[in-house]
């Protein structure tokens, strides 16, 4: 389910797909990682994290609602705890949020907003 939530924000940026799925699909993938039966299933799926690691960090930079980038935050969030500290790394995960903070500072400074 993971996956496949991903890869329809994935697909969002080349197929018009409307707004409402969007924020529910990503909504439901907040929550699925939340749950603690999933953050334990992740344990040992080194790979798989940093999939989606990866997959949500580039999401952020692409021009998606906001209510999704809040989703896609929310979910990255659940997943930057000492038990992924080693996939965090790999990623580059502490640098790469920073700088979409600085770069979301920038064109909301610059009054452009975002979606």
């Amino acid at each position: 389910m993971i996956s496949w939530t991903l890869d329809l924000m994935k697909k969002s940026q080349f197929k018009k797909i409307h707004n409402f799925v969007l924020d529910f699909s990503s909504a439901m993938l907040a929550n699925i990682i939340h749950a603690p039966s999933t953050l334990k299933y992740l344990e040992n799926k080194s790979q798989f994290i940093k999939m989606i690691l990866e997959s949500c960090l580039k999401l952020m930079r692409e021009d998606i609602p906001v209510s999704v980038l809040m989703h896609i935050l929310i979910s990255l969030s659940y997943l930057s705890n000492e038990k992924f500290q080693s996939q965090l790394d790999e990623v580059h995960f502490v640098d790469r949020v920073s700088d979409f903070v600085e770069y979301y500072s920038q064109i909301n400074t610059a009054g452009k907003g975002f979606c």
